[in-house]
């Protein structure tokens, strides 16, 4: 009766970690474009060189989704995120710390390999072990995490305490969210060990329509337009 309880009680606090590890991976999407109007002034760089560092991050996250599916595969999802998590931490710790807009470039890729990963990572995970229902969520709360960032930096640069405190701010969070990964890590264990939902209705798996090919390319193209908005705004 306790093994049968212990395994639903795994499920719904790893499923709470991987909440928290999503308003985590929001945290610092929309802090650049809140902080650089100061970072820019400290650095003496031109209002437009913010996008150099997007790029940079962004090419980053893009080439480590890229491999992703190999790291998961190599190494598992819980130790990719966790490792990401101490990769995007570290990165803002360096953000508060950088002496030069050339550091920021340098530690833009970082932040973008850690992003990327844990982004991938737990999109696939909560695919494969979880619901439809529980994807929107996880997004739901990229959105919380995405909300806190530039609140946590306005209230630093309010305070007078400066974009550093800022950045030094989230990164801390963010290394906070990586120890609990890291003494998590026996909770991805346990849900690798059985079979996704999915693999046991195999009924459901015999409703599901064939895509047609124009929506292989549609829904890519509209994802694009999507996010280029979304960062452009974030600027």
């Amino acid at each position: 009766m306790a093994l049968t309880r212990a395994v639903p009680l795994a499920h719904v606090a790893l499923l709470t970690i991987i909440y928290l590890a999503f308003v985590s991976l929001g945290l610092p999407d929309g802090v650049l474009g809140v902080a650089w109007t100061a970072m820019r002034v400290d650095l003496n760089q031109p209002l437009a060189a913010v996008g150099l560092v997007s790029i940079v991050s962004t090419i980053s996250g893009g080439t480590c989704t890229f491999f992703s599916g190999y790291l998961l595969k190599k190494l598992g999802t819980g130790p990719v995120v966790m490792v990401s998590g101490f990769l995007t931490g570290l990165a803002l710790l360096g953000f508060a710390m950088a002496p030069s807009f050339g550091w920021l470039l340098v530690l833009a890729v970082p932040l973008g390999l850690g992003g990327g990963a844990v982004d991938a990572g737990l999109n696939n995970f909560v695919a494969t072990h979880y619901s439809s229902r529980h994807m929107n969520w996880l997004h739901g709360c990229w959105g919380i995490g995405a909300t806190l960032g530039p609140l946590i930096m306005g209230m630093a640069l309010q305070a007078s305490a400066g974009w550093q405190s800022g950045y030094q701010t989230l990164g801390l969070m963010q290394l906070s969210m990586a120890v609990v990964l890291c003494l998590t890590l026996p909770l991805w264990k346990m849900e690798n060990a059985k079979p996704p939902p999915e693999a046991q209705d195999e009924a459901a798996l015999a409703r599901i329509k064939p895509v047609r090919r124009l929506a292989t390319w549609l829904a890519p193209m509209a994802f694009l337009l999507y996010v280029s908005a979304e960062m452009g705004t974030g600027l």
